[in-house]
């Protein structure tokens, strides 16, 4: 099982044609591990084999992870946007985390954000590839198109309960589902 792992972009902010462009040359049955620039996998050891693990499983389509910053409280480690940037401190989450839950999926609740997407090259040519443009097109995010599009067509989407990204996402914001602005232009 491949896995390969990108955190394309371009100059000109146009994600999803950079995302479409790095998938497109790779191998029909390979799979894609997609992150954001600003994540960190902190239990970097066991990070590569978990994504390997879930893909083999083959039980879900698309798969997000556990982080500590994100406008989506199901995947915020105890269900709380985390204020502090202390790495030590996440160090020890995501220790704690792959302890308890190890490559453990559960179902997503709804449409997952695009911290981190695990998905095959196959579940990319079903959906129709990531929209071209900005992180945000037709007024939603690459990622809720992406999510909601697999959802669209009878995929199962997943949270990897013992993955867990740092993220700095809009660390100078408390209220993080505002202020992409940057991100725009």
């Amino acid at each position: 099982m491949t896995v390969h792992h990108i955190t394309p972009g371009k100059s000109d902010l146009n994600f999803g044609k950079a995302i479409n462009d790095v998938i497109e040359f790779l191998p029909d049955e390979d799979w894609i591990c997609l992150r954001d620039i600003d994540t960190l996998p902190l239990h970097h050891r066991v990070f590569f084999k978990q994504c390997e693990e879930i893909a083999e499983s083959g039980k879900y389509d698309l798969v997000s992870c556990m982080t500590n910053r994100l406008g989506v409280k199901y995947q915020l480690h105890d269900g709380l946007l985390s204020d502090n940037f202390n790495i030590k401190h996440h160090l020890s989450i995501a220790h704690e985390r792959y302890n308890k839950y190890g490559s453990t999926v559960d179902e997503a609740p709804g449409n997952i954000a695009g911290v981190m997407m695990l998905f095959s090259k196959k579940t990319w040519e079903d959906v129709g590839r990531f929209k071209e443009g900005g992180v945000q097109v037709d007024g939603s995010f690459l990622d809720y198109h992406f999510s909601s599009t697999v959802q669209k067509i009878g995929g199962k989407i997943g949270i990897a309960k013992g993955i867990y990204l740092f993220h700095t996402y809009r660390e100078w914001e408390n209220n993080v589902r505002f202020g992409y602005e940057h991100l725009l232009k």
